[in-house]
């Protein structure tokens, strides 16, 4: 096995043993007709001809690769894209916390 492969293997089992699971927003885009959307009751449908291709933005959510992230920052940068890559993980977990913290909790009814 070369070097790069066992390399690689390393950061596939760590990035799925110690990495935790982290969701980011984004949007996919739909490409429907006219009849599509009249097909499914979309209040937007009657705007559009039948044939008329139409593109929707829909938000979603997904998991984030980390195996695919740290590899891309051990082949840019080494070591120290992936300390900064941490980093950036890190700092976001530590913003959620600190969100989850000022969530206030249910009044107990007495």
């Amino acid at each position: 096995m070369s070097k790069d492969k066992k390399e690689l293997k390393l950061i596939k089992k760590f990035a799925d043993t110690f990495m935790p699971f982290v969701m980011r927003n984004t949007v996919e885009k739909h490409i429907m007709t006219g009849r599509e959307l009249k097909a499914d009751n979309y209040p937007e449908a009657e705007k559009y001809g039948d044939d008329e291709k139409v593109i929707f933005n829909y938000p979603v959510q997904i998991y984030m690769n980390h195996y695919r992230a740290i590899k891309d920052a051990w082949y840019s940068g080494g070591y120290d894209a992936i300390n900064d890559y941490f980093e950036r993980v890190a700092k976001g977990m530590a913003k959620t916390k600190e969100a989850d913290n000022r969530i206030p909790e249910p009044e107990k009814k007495k």
